[in-house]
């Protein structure tokens, strides 16, 4: 706890003394509180993924899409590499999530409404405090949310082998429910790489002095 104490002043201090916008959308008063009752919940031994979890959206409430708050890469390229995760790339449109790859279990674009019980209505919540960007604008944290969703609801909702989604099928009214299991981090990357939100923006070019 000690430790948790002290790098979590280190991040404040560095926080106060140096961001030249900090109260720009959250007040001093708002931020003293949440630094003291942060700095009150270390009272214990705690994981990288605790602190993490209970820090990133303290840092978010700068609202700076230049100031976010981050696990070392050391860890997050071991959780790229070992952690089962979510199977399907998801795309975020006006607070919902549609299917973004075609010959899935799931057609392509239906909305997932549910995963594990939990509407999406309520997943979202949880995971943008630990996206960035400026402002109140979640335009942007819901596009990198298109390529980091796996990787965020496993940290906030934990590891898990299957997953149950709920959805609805274009032009369906009924929801249906499918049990998926959950897949390597290489396969995901293959996956993300042929969605089909994808298409057609990338571009080979060539070059060369004339």
């Amino acid at each position: 706890p000690e430790k948790l104490c002290e790098d979590f002043r280190v991040l404040q201090d560095a926080m106060e003394q140096l961001h030249p916008g900090l109260y720009l959308y959250t007040p001093k008063d708002k931020f003293d509180q949440l630094f003291k009752g942060t700095q009150l919940a270390f009272q214990k031994p705690a994981t990288v993924r605790d602190f993490y979890l209970r820090v990133g959206p303290v840092v978010e409430k700068a609202k700076c899409g230049h100031t976010y708050f981050d696990l070392p890469r050391r860890l997050l390229k071991q959780l790229h590499q070992e952690a089962p995760l979510f199977p399907l790339p998801l795309f975020f449109l006006n607070q919902r999530a549609y299917v973004d790859l075609e010959d899935q279990p799931i057609p392509l674009g239906a909305e997932v409404t549910a995963i594990d019980g939990t509407p999406m209505a309520e997943i979202l919540p949880r995971l943008l405090p630990y996206l960035r960007s400026d402002g109140f604008n979640e335009t942007m944290k819901c596009r990198m949310l298109a390529d980091e969703f796996a990787l965020h609801y496993r940290l906030v909702f934990g590891t898990k082998k299957t997953f149950e989604i709920e959805y609805t099928a274009p032009g369906a009214k009924m929801k249906e429910k499918i049990k998926i299991e959950a897949i390597a981090s290489v396969q995901l990357q293959k996956a993300l790489i042929r969605r089909h939100s994808g298409k057609g923006k990338l571009k080979n070019y060539q070059f060369k002095w004339t």
